[in-house]
């Protein structure tokens, strides 16, 4: 895979993974709006958790992590498994869409984390956005979590 096609890939990947959240995102809010019947559950925290994962894997792809886009991977992979338990098998297209997308973004984060002759590694982040980003997204949790 040629850097081009590389960067594109993880591009595609972290694009998918914020598109995810968003849409988890709009669930929560359409669901907390509803009102209150049977045959509309209520998301918990545990959505608005899911929400800061996916945001969270998807800024670390985009840094072009090889660990952030696997755990992107395993992260999909294990919420499918779950969902086809609790619903059965739905969305099979859109899942294999968005599996395809996290393990081309794997794939690209990997070649782009090869060497290259002569050649910067990735774009230019200051120090303080690995400190302050994810700490502020672990205070949100926290705090969304204690109530």
């Amino acid at each position: 895979m040629d850097a081009y096609k590389a960067e594109r890939a993880v591009r595609n990947g972290a694009a998918a993974g914020v598109f995810s959240a968003v849409v988890t995102l709009v669930m929560i809010w359409v669901r907390a709006s509803a009102p209150q019947t049977r045959n509309v559950p209520q998301l918990g925290r545990a959505a608005l958790v899911d929400v800061v994962l996916l945001l969270l894997l998807s800024f670390g792809m985009r840094q072009r992590s090889i660990l952030a886009a696997a755990l992107m991977l395993v992260y999909f992979g294990a919420s499918k498994v779950l969902l086809v338990q609790e619903i059965g098998p739905s969305g099979v297209g859109s899942a294999a869409l968005f599996g395809y997308l996290y393990l081309r973004a794997l794939q690209g984060a990997a070649a782009l984390r090869q060497p290259r002759s002569g050649k910067a590694s990735g774009p230019w982040v200051p120090w303080w956005a690995y400190y302050t980003v994810p700490s502020a997204l672990l205070l949100l949790v926290f705090t969304l979590l204690q109530g």
